[in-house]
């Protein structure tokens, strides 16, 4: 079976940050590790999948077959997620069920997450809980107005490393 993952968007984000400020930040990486509901697709039994629009559940394959749609359609919709436990919904020739949210329906979970940031900028109290990696930003206070990256490799599971980037806009002048 293919693998099923999203295109190579990563998280990023732009903010603003006085000199001598020193603000917390985080990152939601589960959009980017979900596995995700394409049309016309084949999956097979158990896999599981999380809708690109949340609904607090996951989805997975309790008859195996093929996604209604065709695959290179830009009319292809996802199908209305139930919201109710053990709910089934048939999708093409694949029939699935709500389930409770788990780490069946993520491409990988992260093992590692690491932060780092130009001169000028530092990182500490660094976090990683699940999905979620968080870090606090200090702006030197003697830091000129500019355009600073922070940067967040994160290694997941499967040894792939992925980058989210962090884009801090000090300025000095009331924001």
């Amino acid at each position: 079976m293919q693998e099923l993952l999203r295109n190579d968007a990563l998280p990023y984000a732009e903010f603003y940050q006085r000199p001598g400020e020193t603000l917390d930040y985080a990152f939601e990486w589960v959009g980017f590790l979900a596995q995700r509901w394409f049309p016309g697709i084949p999956f097979a039994l158990n896999y599981a999948i999380r809708p690109r629009n949340p609904t607090g559940f996951q989805y997975v394959v309790t008859t195996a077959g093929l996604s209604a749609g065709a695959p290179t359609s830009p009319l292809s919709t996802e199908p209305i997620w139930p919201t109710t436990a053990t709910t089934t919904l048939t999708d093409g020739s694949v029939t699935w069920t709500c389930a409770a949210i788990d780490n069946t329906s993520l491409a990988s979970t992260i093992s590692n997450s690491t932060w780092s940031a130009d001169s000028g900028v530092t990182v500490g109290g660094q976090s990683l809980v699940a999905t979620r990696t968080g870090v606090l930003v200090a702006a030197a206070s003697n830091l000129a107005d500019g355009d600073y990256y922070v940067r967040n490799p994160v290694t997941l599971a499967s040894g792939v490393v992925k980058e989210g980037v962090l884009l801090i806009k000090v300025r000095a002048t009331k924001l």
